[in-house]
C-alpha cells in the first residue's frame, strides 16, 4: 500500500504506516479500539468499544479509559485531512480513503479477479488472488485479544482460507497440479478436519493419473471424521469420490470459457440497507447467528421471529453487515411486506424477478412463473457464496421458492409469524427474539441519554423498563421525547406513560407494557399541524414518501410541511432513511391507522386521498413528458387544490424521478385498482409504459400488469385505452422475442380502431401487425417480409394522413414509408426504386422534429446504401443517427454496430475496431432484449 498518507493493516499485525514510515500506535487495548474504527462500518459509541475490549462485565472507569484511548488516537491520527477520527453526539468513527486498509485491497483485488475470471483471463486473476494471499503476514490482529479480537480473528482467518483454496483452485485449473499437490500436503495436515482442501488434493490427484491415491484421500478422510467426530463427509466429497470412482470425464481440468462468454461482468450484488446506528443489545443472538452460519458447506436457514418492533430487522442487518465478507458473491435483500398496511405481500415471483435482475439475469431470460423463476434463481446461485436476508416473511409459502439449493449461501429469514412449517419441512434454525432484558433496556438509555441521566433515576428508569416492555421502538420514543425536553425528569415521562390505556393488539404478553402507551404519549405531545400529518401519512398507499409528496398530502407549503416532518423525525414516530425521504414504521403506520379512522371523517380522508393520487398522476405526466417530449400529452383535470406536481426537467432527473418513486407508484396503482379509482389506474400506467420497457428493461413484469390495466379499462368501457393497452402489451411480447404471439393483441387494437373510425389507432395498429412478420425494424426485411408487411403500410400510410402532422405521428409514418421502400426494393426496381421513400420518410421526420424517429429513418436509410455498396453514403447517415442519439446509451449501441458493419464489409477494419470495442463496452451494461444479436452481428470481428 503506497500511499502519502495514512495506511493501516490487520491481516497480521495492527500496524500504521504515514508517507512510508511506521507509527507506533501506543497500546495493545488502543490497537483494538483501532481495529474496531477500521473493521466496524459506520460510527460506534462508547458502549460499543467496551463490549469489544472487555468479555468480563465493564468497571466504572471503562468508559474514561476509552475515551482517553480515543484521544490519543485522534492526536495521532491529525496528520492528514484525508483520515480523521470524528466524534459527534456519543458516535465516533474513523474517516479514511478507500484503499487504505491491507482488508480494502483484498476486496479489491478479489473483485478484480471475479472480473479476470468472467473474461477468461485466468493468469490475471491467479496473480491477483495470489496476491490476496500474501496480504496475510500473520495471525489476524497478531498479539491483541478481546470478544472482537476473538470473533474478527476467525472471520478474517476464514476468509484466508477461502483465499487460499481459491488460488489452489486457480492453479488446478491452470494445470500446475504439482505445486497444488505439494501445498495442499502441508495444508492438510494443518487443517485436517477442512474438506475443502482434501476435495482439492483428490482433484489434483486425480488429474496427474493418480486415482488409487486419490481414493486413498477419501477413505482416509472418511476413518478421520469417523474417528474423531463421529460424522461422514460431506455432501461434496462424497459426491467427488463418486465421480473419481466413474472416472468422470467433467473431471478434467477446464479449457477457456466460450467466446460468447468472455467480457460480461461477474455481478456482485450489496443490497443490503444500511445498519442502524444506536443498536444495542443483542449479543447473545448475534454470537448464535455467527454460529449458525459458520459452516461453508451447508446452506445455513435461520428465522428470526417475534413480535413486530422488538428490532428483528435490526439485529438481521447488524449481523449480515458483520458477516458480508464471508459472503464474496454479495448480499440480496427484500422487504416481503408480509404485515404491513395494506395486507399486499410481495408474490415470490416478482421478488425473483428482482434478484435474478440484480445478479445480471436479462429480462428476456426470466421466465413465466415461480416454479421456473425459482429453479433459474437457485442455478444461478449454485456454486456462489451468497448472503440473502428476507425481511417481514407472511408466511413459509412466500418464503420456500427464495430458498438456495447448493451449499454456500445463508439464508436469514425475520417475521412476525414462528414459520414452523419452515423449520418443520425445510431444517430452518429458529431464533425467537423477545424483548430487551433489564440490562439491554438500560444499556440503551444509558446509549440514548447519558449514563449519568439514567443512573440517577433508577427508580423512574425501572417503570420505563417495565412499561415500554423491552421494545426497541417503544424505548426510541420515549428516548426521543427524553431528549427533546431535557429538563423533564425521567419519573414524570414514567408517570405520563403509565397513566395512558395501552396499544392492546402489540401488547408485550405477560409483561403489563404496552407500545400504544408510548405511541400515543408521543401523538398527544405533538403540535396539532404536526399530528394532523402523522394520521394522515397512514393514508398513503407507497411504502415511503417524498418531501414533495408530503407536501401535496398535507395540501401546505414546503417549508411548513419540512418543519412538520422534522418535528415527526424528532418524535421518532417517522424516519429520514435518506435525504427528504421519509417512511413510517408499520406499527407507527397501523398506530396512524387507528387514529386517522377515528379522527378524520369520510369526507376529510378523500380530500387526502385526493390530492395523493393527483400529486402522483400530475408529477408522472411531467416526468412521462420530460422522457417523451414529443408523444402526446396526457390530458388531465386541473389538480385537487394544495398539490404542488413535481416536475422534472432534463431526461436524467425524470429517470431519477421514477427511479425513487416506482414503488410508490405501482403500490398506487394497485390501491386504485382496488378502490375503484379505474382511470387514475390507465393515467398512470401511460406514464410508465416508457420508463417500464425501454428504460429499466422491466419487460415481462409490466407485460402483466399491463393486462390488469386493461380490466380496467373494459370496466369502463374505454375504447381507446383498450385499444392503446392491447397495443403496448403487444409491443412488450415483440420484445420479449415472440413477436407471434403479439398478433392477437395487436389484432385487438386493429378492432378497436376500425369500430371506432379512429384513424391513427388504426394506423398505428397497422404498422405494429408489420412487427409481427419481421420482429424488429432493426434489420432489413427480407423479400418476403416485405412483401407481406406492404398492405398494412400501405393502408396505414393513408390514415396517416387523416392525422394532423403531430412528431409521433410523423415518425411511425415514417416508418411504414420505410418498409414501402425495402418493398420496392425487393420488387420495384432495387436501389433507385426505394430511394424516394426514404428521402420522403426522412424529410418528414425532419420536419417533424422527433429526434428519435429521424435516427431511425437514418439508420434505415444506412442499411439501403450499404445493401445497395454505397458504403460512404451508409457511413454518412449512420453518423448521423449516431449524432441524433446523443448519449442514450442503448440507442447508441444500435448506431454503433451498424458503423461497425459498414466499415467491416467495405474493408475499412482500422474504422470497425474502435466501433466494436465502444459497443461491447456499452453491452456490458445493457439490458436490451436485441444485446444478442449486437453481439452476434459484432462476432465477425475484421
Amino acid at each position: 500500500m503506497e500511499r502519502d498518507g495514512w495506511t493501516f493493516t490487520v491481516l497480521g499485525a495492527v500496524r500504521g504506516h504515514h508517507g512510508g514510515a511506521e507509527v507506533p500506535l501506543g497500546s495493545p487495548q488502543q490497537r483494538v479500539i483501532l481495529a474496531m474504527l477500521l473493521l466496524r462500518p459506520g460510527p460506534v459509541t462508547v458502549e460499543h468499544l467496551i463490549a469489544g475490549l472487555w468479555s468480563t462485565p465493564p468497571t466504572r472507569a471503562a468508559a474514561g479509559t476509552v475515551r482517553t484511548y480515543l484521544s490519543r488516537l485522534r492526536a495521532l491520527l491529525h496528520r492528514d485531512d484525508d483520515t480523521r477520527l470524528v466524534s459527534d453526539g456519543g458516535m465516533h468513527e474513523l474517516r479514511r480513503p478507500p484503499g487504505s486498509l491491507d482488508l480494502d485491497l483484498v476486496e479489491r483485488d478479489l473483485a478484480d479477479a471475479d472480473a479476470a475470471e468472467a473474461a477468461g483471463d485466468l493468469d490475471t486473476a491467479r496473480r491477483l488472488v495470489a496476491r490476496c494471499a500474501r496480504r496475510w503476514s500473520g495471525p489476524v490482529l497478531t498479539g491483541l485479544d478481546g470478544p472482537f479480537v476473538t470473533a474478527r480473528r476467525g472471520s478474517l482467518t476464514e476468509r484466508h482460507m477461502a483465499v487460499v483454496e481459491r488460488r489452489l483452485r486457480l492453479d488446478l485449473d491452470a494445470g500446475d497440479t504439482a505445486s497444488v499437490v505439494a501445498a495442499l500436503a502441508t495444508l492438510t495436515d494443518e487443517h485436517p478436519f477442512r474438506e475443502n482442501l482434501r476435495e482439492l488434493l483428490m482433484l489434483a490427484l486425480y488429474r496427474q493419473g493418480r486415482t488409487a491415491e486419490a481414493l486413498e484421500v477419501f477413505a482416509a478422510t472418511r476413518s478421520l471424521l469417523r474417528d474423531e467426530l463421529g460424522i461422514d463427509p460431506g455432501a461434496r466429497l462424497a459426491t467427488l469420490h463418486r465421480r473419481v470412482l466413474d472416472r468422470d470425464p467433467t473431471l478434467a481440468a477446464p479449457g477457456p470459457p466460450p467466446v460468447a462468454e468472455r467480457g460480461r461482468p461477474t455481478v456482485r450484488p450489496a443490497q443490503l440497507p444500511r445498519a442502524a446506528a444506536a443498536f444495542s443489545g443483542r449479543r447473545a443472538e448475534l454470537v448464535e447467528l455467527a454460529e449458525l452460519t459458520a459452516a461453508a458447506d451447508t446452506t445455513a436457514l435461520v428465522v428470526i421471529g417475534g413480535m413486530g418492533g422488538l428490532g428483528k430487522t435490526t439485529l438481521a442487518v447488524r449481523w449480515a453487515h458483520a458477516a458480508a465478507e464471508r459472503y464474496p458473491d454479495g448480499q440480496l435483500f427484500v422487504d416481503l411486506r408480509g404485515f404491513g398496511p395494506d395486507g399486499a405481500a410481495l408474490d415470490p415471483a416478482e421478488v425473483l424477478a428482482e434478484f435474478l435482475d440484480a445478479l445480471g439475469v436479462p429480462d428476456r431470460h426470466v421466465p413465466r412463473g415461480t416454479p421456473a423463476r425459482a429453479a433459474l434463481f437457485r442455478s444461478v446461485l449454485n456454486g456462489r457464496r451468497m448472503l440473502v436476508l428476507l425481511d417481514n416473511a407472511r408466511d413459509g409459502d412466500q418464503v420456500r421458492p427464495l430458498l438456495p439449493g447448493a451449499p454456500g449461501c445463508a439464508v436469514v429469514v425475520t417475521s412476525r409469524s414462528r414459520l414452523r412449517d419452515l423449520v418443520v419441512a425445510e431444517g430452518a434454525t429458529p431464533i425467537h427474539l423477545g424483548p430487551f432484558s433489564a440490562e439491554e433496556t438500560r444499556a440503551y438509555l444509558r446509549a440514548r441519554l447519558g449514563g449519568e441521566r439514567v443512573d440517577a433515576e433508577p427508580a423512574a428508569v425501572a417503570g420505563i423498563e417495565r412499561l415500554c416492555g423491552g421494545s426497541p421502538l417503544a424505548l426510541a420514543v420515549v428516548a426521543g421525547r427524553a431528549l427533546t425536553d431535557p429538563a423533564f425528569p425521567l419519573a414524570a415521562v414514567a408517570a405520563e406513560l403509565a397513566a395512558e390505556p395501552g396499544l392492546s393488539g402489540f401488547a408485550v404478553a405477560g409483561s403489563g407494557s404496552d407500545v400504544r402507551a408510548a405511541f400515543s404519549w408521543s401523538y398527544r405531545s405533538l403540535p396539532a399541524p404536526a399530528a394532523d400529518l402523522f394520521r394522515r401519512l397512514a393514508l398513503h398507499p407507497g411504502p415511503h414518501v417524498a418531501l414533495a409528496g408530503a407536501v401535496s398530502l398535507a395540501g401546505a407549503d414546503r417549508a411548513t410541511t419540512r418543519a412538520l416532518l422534522r418535528v415527526l423525525c424528532d418524535a421518532h414516530l417517522l424516519s429520514e432513511y435518506a435525504p427528504e425521504r421519509f417512511r413510517l414504521h408499520d406499527l407507527l403506520r397501523a398506530y396512524a391507522t387507528e387514529l386517522v379512522l377515528r379522527d378524520d371523517d369520510a369526507a376529510a380522508r378523500e380530500r387526502v386521498t385526493r390530492r395523493i393520487v393527483d400529486h402522483y398522476r400530475h408529477s408522472a405526466v411531467n416526468a412521462s413528458d420530460v422522457l417523451q417530449p414529443t408523444r402526446r400529452r396526457l390530458a388531465l383535470e386541473p389538480p385537487a387544490e394544495g398539490v404542488l406536481p413535481e416536475a422534472p426537467q432534463r431526461y436524467e432527473a425524470a429517470v431519477a424521478w421514477y427511479d425513487a418513486e416506482i414503488d410508490n407508484l405501482t403500490a398506487l396503482i394497485e390501491f386504485c385498482r382496488r378502490s375503484g379509482r379505474l382511470w387514475a389506474v390507465l393515467h398512470l400506467t401511460w406514464t410508465l409504459d416508457l420508463y417500464r420497457t425501454e428504460i429499466r428493461r422491466r419487460v415481462a413484469e409490466w407485460a402483466e400488469r399491463l393486462g390488469q390495466a386493461l380490466e380496467c379499462a373494459r370496466r369502463l368501457d374505454a375504447d381507446w385505452w383498450i385499444g392503446y393497452l392491447h397495443s403496448s402489451r403487444g409491443r412488450c411480447t415483440v420484445m420479449l422475442g415472440r413477436p407471434a404471439d403479439a398478433r392477437p393483441d395487436f389484432e385487438a387494437a386493429l378492432a378497436v380502431g376500425r369500430a371506432t373510425d379512429d384513424p391513427l389507432r388504426t394506423a398505428l395498429a397497422l404498422h405494429a401487425l408489420s412487427l409481427t412478420v419481421i420482429g424488429s425494424h432493426r434489420r432489413p426485411p427480407t423479400a418476403e417480409e416485405a412483401t407481406a408487411v406492404h398492405p398494412y403500410a400501405r393502408e396505414a400510410l393513408e390514415l396517416y394522413g387523416r392525422v394532423d402532422n403531430h412528431p409521433n405521428v410523423a415518425a411511425v409514418a415514417a416508418s411504414s414509408r420505410r418498409l414501402v421502400g425495402w418493398y420496392a426494393f425487393h420488387h420495384g426496381g432495387g436501389y433507385a426504386a426505394a430511394l424516394p421513400h426514404f428521402h420522403a420518410a426522412l424529410d418528414s421526420g425532419e420536419r417533424s422534429g422527433n429526434r428519435h424517429g429521424l435516427a431511425a429513418t437514418l439508420l434505415d436509410l444506412g442499411r439501403l446504401h450499404r445493401a445497395a455498396g454505397a458504403f460512404d453514403e451508409a457511413v454518412r447517415a449512420h453518423r448521423g443517427a449516431l449524432e441524433l442519439y446523443g448519449e442514450r446509451s442503448d440507442a447508441r449501441i444500435e448506431a454503433l454496430v451498424e458503423l461497425y458493419v459498414t466499415h467491416r464489409d467495405s474493408g475499412a477494419h482500422g474504422h470497425a475496431i474502435p466501433l466494436r470495442t465502444e459497443a461491447l463496452r456499452l453491452l456490458a451494461a445493457t439490458r436490451s432484449p436485441d444485446a444478442d444479436g449486437y453481439r452476434r452481428a459484432l462476432d465477425a470481428a475484421p
